[in-house]
């Protein structure tokens, strides 16, 4: 069993700068993937990101996005224009890393 918290633990001046709390799940299904195509499939149309808003009764609805969109939304609002490209690359290098260490 894990640590109990966030799955992703920020520093202080980060988390203020985000404003988010970050949760992690790993299954081998998950539902909304199904869900998430069709929106991939309808935005090759119009070249748009695919987004999919789920919801179950009585509970919020939910925004699902690409996590690589997710960042760039992310880094657009938070960061300066001229540190963004280095963010951005700095993340497009841990998403590499974290792909090649999943393959073996």
């Amino acid at each position: 069993m894990g640590v109990s918290g966030e799955d992703i633990q920020f520093s202080d001046e980060v988390a203020k700068q985000l404003g988010i709390s970050v949760e992690c799940k790993s299954r081998s299904s998950i539902g909304v993937y199904s869900f998430y195509e069709q929106a991939v499939q309808h935005s090759n149309k119009n070249f748009r990101e695919p987004v999919v808003v789920i919801k179950q009764n009585r509970s919020k609805p939910l925004v699902v996005i690409d996590a690589e969109y997710f960042i760039k939304l992310l880094l657009h609002y938070t960061t300066k224009p001229e540190e963004y490209r280095k963010y951005y690359d700095m993340y497009i290098e841990i998403k590499d890393a974290y792909a090649k260490d999943l393959v073996k």
